[in-house]
């Protein structure tokens, strides 16, 4: 099994994405779906030898050469779609359905709309971590685990923040 810790909308919030860490240490990867707003290699540096894919968000617009707007990450015989969401128009559905299919992905991992969005439509598990933003949403703040299992199954596991 593999393990992934999953986290958007951090913006600025480093104590936040540190702390997430700290309770996950059996991670073997993480994913942020944009919206950092901080300098990359902070999250690098927090996050040590663990992989780190990050995406650029809406708000990210000045990390435009440092951030891809998505990638597409394998693991075992999935494909996940990471993207921050803005530029497919989320929370509608339809045009990041049709990029995963494109891409030929099985999960589409965004965020932007700092809510908790866990469903599969049409064979394509759809996944928002919600938000790790600041302290005034402590009741709203969450972020994920994804367990890749031996088996080629998954298991989402929804974590609140506070």
């Amino acid at each position: 099994m593999r393990r992934y810790l999953v986290c958007s909308d951090i913006h600025g919030f480093l104590e936040n994405f540190i702390e997430a860490l700290e309770r996950e240490q059996d991670v073997d990867a993480i994913l942020v779906a944009g919206d950092i707003e901080m300098k990359t290699h902070e999250l690098r540096q927090a996050a040590g030898d663990l992989p780190c894919y990050i995406v650029r968000g809406n708000c990210d617009y000045y990390l435009s050469r440092e951030l891809p707007d998505e990638l597409v990450i394998r693991e075992g015989s999935h494909r996940i779609l990471l993207t921050h969401g803005h530029l497919y128009g989320v929370p509608r559905i339809a045009p990041i359905r049709q990029q995963a299919k494109q891409k030929k992905c099985d999960m589409i991992v965004f965020g932007h709309t700092h809510q908790y969005f866990e469903r599969e439509i049409d064979g394509i598990m759809f996944l928002n971590p919600g938000n790790l933003k600041g302290r005034l949403e402590w009741k709203t703040q969450s972020y994920m685990l994804i367990d890749f299992n031996d088996d080629g199954s998954i298991d989402i596991i929804k974590k609140r923040f506070r």
